[in-house]
């Protein structure tokens, strides 16, 4: 059936009735519109058709433009919910308005819409000796155009005699209509394995580190990778002119920014001036001249600087086992921190860190936060820790996470963790509405999502994919540390269910005031959410204005100023005889919306080459869809042998059409 829409202007009809002078034609205008169908289906057809007898018409909603004054046009389906098709047309100062509405149904696995012919072969790199390369990325939008750029860094991963072999090569993906892809050049910079992003010298564009992590070793055990790299935002990409950290930043520190490594990073005002300053988490050993967190303040006035904590400024060098000696006995059992992520863990107002902190190769790890910090200077008490803060939900009990990633998943006003432990097992901890503390892995809302023989990289993202307001997740697979045949990556939807849970008979009492239209409702441990359903049934009168008819309903909680109370509104305000309390058999029946997370196998909507090894997901023309580079791997061998000859890396880019 057609939905069809007709409209005359109030204003030609006040005309009508109002020139009635004689001979005086009045003027009316007339539109109607009507789509072709009221529900299409994703990669569907549908013809919106209108006509008016208005000489001029206007577009809005669902499209724009001036139109002719009767016609049609016809789109394909490619976003999720309803479109309003309006149209305006006018003669003279009259005017008419009419719309069509078309509902548009798209499953979750449509917002993966890649096509073959709009694969581009981006870059070509070739190895004579044909040694294996890795890549890192960091995903940004580095010259503020709002389209999402990609910063690629590739060394060799096979082992080497020289440190020189060992030196990445930096490329750079600008995104838009075209992608750009280019070369940057920085002679000495050793780091590629981590990245870290801020305005440093904030100039309104968003900068990018490379971080040394001192695990890149020559076949010897020498340390590559200890400098840090910027790569400087602006409007035409990243500037590397002025990398080298002796030239960037003014550092009078015992700290060599040349020769340390970092396990993570966090993005913090620990200047509170309001701009954004980097947060480095060091780690002691192989020469290391750094141990311990200390800080880069970003800067206008001069370079950014660097600022060490303080409870270590003292110490020189800047080494746990330096303050070890020194009498500080925190820092005999510190450890080395990862996946570092600020969230408000407990009940203050004050952002807190969670971490994974682990022994020596991801030994004895435990998950510890810092939620304490110095009146003056905001800094960390960095003494005040507690370990053991998350249970982990992998069998062995040996937990950690590169990435802890904060949102509020199950949109309850609270922002909640969600953790990649052990490389192949995503859990979510949901900070606890009552306590306002992150608790122990949730028994209820966000099951472990998977566990398997799987491993992912770091680079996993969490996003609403299908636009349905819920956070989804995209978790590409780590193709390097194991074979992929026909799965490149995982995506996992979250969605929600509805379920009715009753109390006892009994369990639910009221408690009026005059005059008011609030009542507390006591039911013990409740457990309930502002903004949550309830039904009440069996309920008595209270007394007065407020009767059983009023009470026996369903209602929005209001509030809940206890554990054990909440509060309703009444449609009636209470008067001096509403002193009962509902009496003993009333049942109150709350609508409980539960979140899940299903694994959705998106990978045959996307044709990823043999050998592809490596995806890096970003928006890159801005049209509110995730695309993506994969990266084909090609080695060549001495025939009956597995002595390398040569090796080829292609990064292809891969456009994906579902339009959200």
């Amino acid at each position: 059936m057609l939905r069809k829409y007709f409209s005359i202007s109030l204003l030609g009809l006040l005309l009508v009735s109002c020139g009635g002078g004689s001979g005086t034609t009045p003027i009316t205008v007339e539109v109607t519109i009507a789509s072709s169908a009221e529900t299409v289906q994703y990669n569907e057809s549908y013809t919106i058709s209108w006509t008016s007898t208005g000489s001029q018409c206007y577009a809005s909603g669902g499209w724009s433009g001036e139109k002719s004054i009767s016609g049609s046009e016809t789109f394909i389906a490619k976003r999720n919910g309803p479109i309003g098709y309006g149209i305006e047309c006018r003669k003279n100062n009259i005017f008419a308005q009419a719309q069509a509405v078309v509902e548009l149904e798209k499953d979750f696995v449509d917002s993966f819409d890649f096509k073959d012919e709009d694969i581009v072969e981006l870059l070509e790199i070739n190895d004579s000796n044909g040694a294996r390369h890795k890549i890192s990325s960091y995903v940004g939008d580095f010259n503020s155009d709002g389209s999402q750029d990609i910063l690629i860094g590739m060394r060799i991963s096979d082992p080497m005699d020289n440190s020189a072999d060992l030196a990445p090569r930096f490329f750079q993906v600008l995104g838009g209509a075209e992608l750009v892809t280019s070369e940057l050049l920085l002679d000495g910079c050793n780091s590629s394995e981590l990245y870290s992003s801020g305005d440093y010298n904030l100039d309104g564009f968003q900068d990018v580190v490379a971080l040394p992590t001192k695990t890149v070793k020559t076949i010897s055990g020498e340390a590559v990778d200890s400098n840090i790299c910027f790569f400087i935002g602006s409007d035409a990409g990243l500037d590397v002119t002025n990398w080298n950290s002796d030239t960037m930043v003014d550092n009078d520190s015992s700290i060599d920014l040349n020769n340390f490594a970092v396990t993570s990073w966090d993005p913090v005002d620990i200047s509170g001036d309001g701009y954004i300053d980097l947060l480095l988490w060091a780690k002691e050993g192989d020469g290391s001249t750094a141990g311990l967190p200390f800080y880069i303040i970003s800067n206008t006035a001069t370079n950014p600087f660097v600022q060490l904590s303080t409870d270590f400024i003292n110490l020189d060098p800047y080494l746990p086992s330096q303050g070890c000696s020194q009498d500080i006995p925190f820092l005999c059992e510190w450890k080395d921190f990862y996946g570092t992520s600020q969230i408000y863990f407990n009940e203050d107002i004050k952002i807190d860190l969670v971490a994974s902190a682990c022994g020596s190769e991801l030994s004895s790890c435990t998950y510890t936060n810092f939620t304490e910090r110095y009146d003056e200077g905001n800094d960390y008490n960095w003494s005040a820790s507690a370990s053991d803060v998350l249970t982990p939900s992998v069998n062995s009990g040996q937990s950690y996470s590169k990435n802890i990633n904060i949102d509020d998943n199950n949109l309850d006003g609270f922002y909640d963790l969600i953790l990649l432990e052990n490389d192949t097992k995503f859990t979510v901890y949901e900070r606890d509405y009552y306590s306002a503390i992150i608790s122990a892995q949730d028994t209820g809302d966000f099951q472990p999502l998977l566990s398997s023989t799987l491993k992912y990289t770091g680079d996993w993202v969490v996003l609403d994919l299908d636009l349905d307001n819920d956070f989804d997740l995209l978790a590409p697979i780590d193709c390097v540390e194991q074979n992929c045949t026909d799965k490149n990556f995982s995506t996992f939807e979250k969605s929600t269910y509805n379920s009715d849970v009753s109390t006892a008979a009994g369990d639910i009492t009221f408690l009026a005031s005059e005059g008011s239209t609030i009542i507390t409702v006591t039911d013990e441990a409740h457990g309930v959410r502002g903004g949550q359903l309830v039904t009440f049934s069996g309920a008595e009168g209270l007394g007065g204005s407020i009767s059983a008819d009023i009470l026996n309903g369903q209602f929005t909680i209001t509030s809940t100023p206890s554990l054990d109370t909440y509060t309703i509104e009444s449609s009636a305000a209470a008067s001096a005889s509403d002193t009962g309390n509902g009496g003993s058999v009333t049942i109150g029946t709350y609508v409980v919306t539960t979140f899940i997370w299903s694994e959705v196998d998106a990978t045959q909507s996307i044709n990823f080459l043999n050998n592809t090894i490596n995806t890096i997901w970003f928006d890159a023309d801005n049209d509110n869809d995730i695309d993506v580079i994969s990266l084909k791997e090609s080695r060549s061998v001495v025939a009956g042998t597995d002595i390398p000859i040569s090796s080829t890396y292609k990064f292809y880019y891969h456009k994906n059409d579902s339009l959200r």
